[in-house]
Parts: C-alpha cells; sequence; structure tokens
C-alpha cells in the first residue's frame, strides 16, 4: 500500500517512526515488467550517476495507519464542487 503510506504520512508524519536518507534513482531503461526500477544507494556505496538524496520511509506505527485507512475508508465522501 505504497500509495496510501505516502498519503496517511504526508496527513500525519508522526506515523513513520524510521528513517533513512539514501541516493535515488530509477531504471527506465529495463525491457523486463517492470518496465522502471527504484535503485538506491547509501553514500559510501554512490555510483554518482546523478542520484538524487531522498528520505525513505523505513517503518510506521503500524497500528496507527491501519485506524486512520480504516476511517478514512468509511468516511462520506465529499461532495463535488
Amino acid at each position: 500500500m505504497w500509495d496510501e503510506l505516502a498519503a496517511a504520512a504526508w496527513i500525519d508524519a508522526t506515523l513513520i517512526t524510521r528513517k533513512e536518507t539514501r541516493y535515488m534513482s530509477v531504471d527506465i531503461d529495463s525491457t523486463v515488467p517492470p518496465t522502471e526500477t527504484t535503485l538506491t544507494w547509501v553514500d559510501k556505496d554512490n555510483r554518482k550517476l546523478g542520484a538524487r538524496l531522498v528520505e525513505n520511509q523505513m517503518d510506521l506505527d503500524l497500528a496507527r495507519f491501519n485506524k486512520m485507512f480504516a476511517e478514512l475508508m468509511k468516511a462520506p465522501t465529499p461532495q463535488a464542487h
């Protein structure tokens, strides 16, 4: 549930209990599905290929995430404007 976790962390960043900073790039040249592969390196292993420094979410308060997710899925749909 990567998208759901990203949205929940945006709503409440305290859900994330452990983070790591790594260099990340995406290989879009692969011909074997999945056609894009996310690659990450720690500083000492960074290949200096233009990888960007990003923050990776490594762990979360699972009970709080599950509670938030269930509550949001049960909430009424907002009215269209």
